[in-house]
């Protein structure tokens, strides 16, 4: 069996819990941090800060 494969075809969906550090984040397939929407705003204006960066140092 090629895990390769299995692994690259999977996504957030098919992952049931998750342990980071010992603590639980994600248990039966749901986030458990209370502060979801301002961790989205984070990742979102992190995200858009590494691009920016990104394409200044392509020019």
């Amino acid at each position: 069996m090629h895990f390769a494969s299995i692994v690259l075809q999977a996504g957030p969906a098919n992952v049931d819990t998750v342990m980071v550090d010992g603590v639980v984040r994600k248990r039966a397939g749901r986030l458990l941090a209370a502060d979801l929407d301002r961790r989205a705003d984070e990742l979102a204006a992190s995200g858009a800060r590494i691009l920016t960066e990104f394409r200044s140092a392509q020019s």
